[in-house]
């Protein structure tokens, strides 16, 4: 009977090759949309309630990131004994962390004005429109989709705005022609009382 602990891991620097990008390419986006949110939150544009927003989302999900990150790296160390468990066990962590944005996307499916309201969506794209000038560069990045969509809320927005001016303007005919009739009456009332 022998002392000695016997290593009977199958485990490759492959395994691990496989781990850390699978690992790096889901969890990446998280870690730099942290960042970029921690970067929005230094710029004055923004008012101080939202900057506190950007910062504290930017800290938490860069952290929750870091920590799966490094939580399932220890979790595998322990556990997995072949690559194709140390794979498995990267799948199934990842599967757990795209539930949130799957539910995230239901809700948001099925009762999007809710969604807005308590995410304050609108009013923060109405704020990118509005503080980005023509040419500006942007520190995000938007898909085509959220460009179209601000394009389709801004034409929206200037189209009431023009349907109001427009109202206003034939009022202000309108009351300039009473005023030129009043006149004109005033005018051949002068004169057939001078006559």
């Amino acid at each position: 009977v022998s002392d000695e602990c016997e290593d009977l891991g199958d485990l490759t620097w492959q395994g691990w090759f496989l781990f850390g990008l699978l690992m790096t390419a889901y969890m990446g986006k998280d870690i730099v949309c942290g960042a970029k949110m921690i970067i929005l939150s230094g710029k004055s544009r923004h008012g101080v309630s939202q900057r506190i927003r950007f910062f504290v989302g930017g800290s938490l999900l860069g952290c929750v990131s870091v920590y799966i990150f490094y939580a399932s790296t220890i979790y595998n160390i322990s556990i997995a004994t072949t690559n194709t468990e140390l794979i498995y066990n990267a799948v199934i962590i990842l599967f757990i962390m795209e539930i949130d944005e799957r539910a995230f996307e239901t809700i948001d499916t099925v009762n999007q004005r809710w969604v807005d309201e308590v995410t304050k969506r609108k009013r923060m794209d109405e704020d990118t429109i509005s503080s980005r000038g023509i040419g500006e560069k942007s520190d995000c990045v938007l898909t085509l989709e959220q460009v179209e969509a601000l394009l389709e809320q801004r034409t929206h927005h200037l189209e009431d705005r023009l349907e109001q001016q427009t109202r206003q303007l034939k009022e202000i005919k309108e009351q300039l022609k009473e005023r030129e009739q009043t006149q004109a009456i005033l005018k051949s009332g002068c004169n057939c009382a001078t006559s």
